[in-house]
């Protein structure tokens, strides 16, 4: 049997070996070997005289394709005077020729890290190749959306054009601490030009799975936004989504697309989150439907796979008046989970 002198020891030893595989992954990271290939979008060199705004998107497809919703959010970006740099582990050669015909930059690396890896690689990469101090407004989005194809109706050009004094986003959550939910956020140039900005990326542990993602990544840099007293908006706050779900408003608006039947299943199902604490809330989830009915431009992939959470389905409203959904997109974008075949 061991004794506690022994066991001591050999935690010491495990706790070095430890920190010394981290270190290494660290400086791995920092020295960009997750990158295999690099093209910065098209208008963006070493030598940049002028301002300039940028998105991040995290992407990930099995076959390497850029999905046609995706390629709509692209074009969106750059109708608006944003330089697109798609993040991905894998991209197809019709997905690079679109790229270098559009002026998007594209990024092919190992698929580490979540999406926050994915946005790490990339800021480090403006960070060295780029002048990032000219960037006026970044915004990281990742693939895990699905586009309204009326984006023009929503509230995503307010998003686009994000806020000089404070970090915007689309929703916010107060589950395991409060946040902008991170599927879309618009940094601006004072945040981006702090030295603990960049010091966030420089040290984000970014070799864990969706736990690490959630709790350094959406809920860590959110809240060291707050630390550093930068304000923290969302278009859509869930403390008014919530009101509005419980609205007459809501109720005529549900009236006006779906039967009665309907719109009444609809409410209780909604109201039945009632009864929960905020915290318990992920509003992009369980409140899509009043979400869409207010302006929000995406739905959550999760909802259209699988629905885990079983929340009401965007989907029984984005076919009938709204045209919210392009049906013909939707083959290439979903990914359900396997579930076997019967014999």
């Amino acid at each position: 049997m061991l004794n506690k002198k022994t066991i001591k020891l050999q935690l010491q030893n495990a706790r070095l070996y430890l920190s010394i595989k981290q270190t290494w992954k660290l400086n791995n990271i920092r020295r960009l070997a997750r990158v295999k290939k690099l093209e910065p979008p098209m208008n963006l060199t070493d030598k940049i005289t002028s301002d300039y705004k940028i998105a991040f998107i995290s992407h990930y497809n099995i076959h390497g394709i850029i999905q046609q919703c995706i390629l709509r959010l692209i074009c969106s970006l750059k109708e608006s005077q944003y330089e697109v740099l798609i993040i991905s582990g894998l991209l197809s050669e019709e997905a690079i020729e679109w790229c270098i015909n559009e002026g998007v930059g594209y990024m092919i690396r190992k698929n580490q890290g979540r999406d926050f890896g994915a946005f790490q690689d990339a800021w480090l990469s403006l960070s060295q190749k780029l002048i990032s101090n000219r960037c006026t407004n970044l915004i990281l989005l990742n693939d895990s959306v699905y586009p309204l194809a009326n984006l023009v109706e929503t509230t995503w050009n307010n998003f686009l054009q994000g806020k000089s004094d404070g970090v915007l986003g689309l929703t916010d959550s107060y589950q395991n601490g409060y946040h902008l939910q991170s599927y879309a956020l618009n940094i601006p140039r004072i945040v981006l030009n702090k030295e603990w900005w960049n010091n966030y990326w420089l040290n984000y542990p970014s070799w864990g799975g969706t736990a690490m993602a959630i709790k350094y990544g959406e809920i860590g840099l959110s809240q060291l936004i707050i630390k550093n007293k930068v304000k923290l908006t969302a278009i859509h706050s869930i403390v008014d989504v919530r009101s509005y779900s419980a609205s007459e408003e809501f109720y005529h608006n549900l009236r006006d697309i779906c039967s009665e039947h309907a719109s009444e299943l609809i409410l209780n199902t909604i109201l039945q989150t009632m009864n929960l604490s905020v915290s318990k809330i992920s509003p992009a989830h369980q409140l899509a439907i009043p979400l869409l009915m207010m302006g929000f431009p995406f739905i959550k992939r999760d909802l259209l796979e699988a629905n885990e959470s079983l929340c009401s389905d965007p989907l029984l409203l984005v076919t009938l008046k709204t045209k919210w959904v392009n049906s013909s997109e939707l083959p290439e974008y979903l990914k359900p989970k396997p579930i076997g075949y019967k014999n």
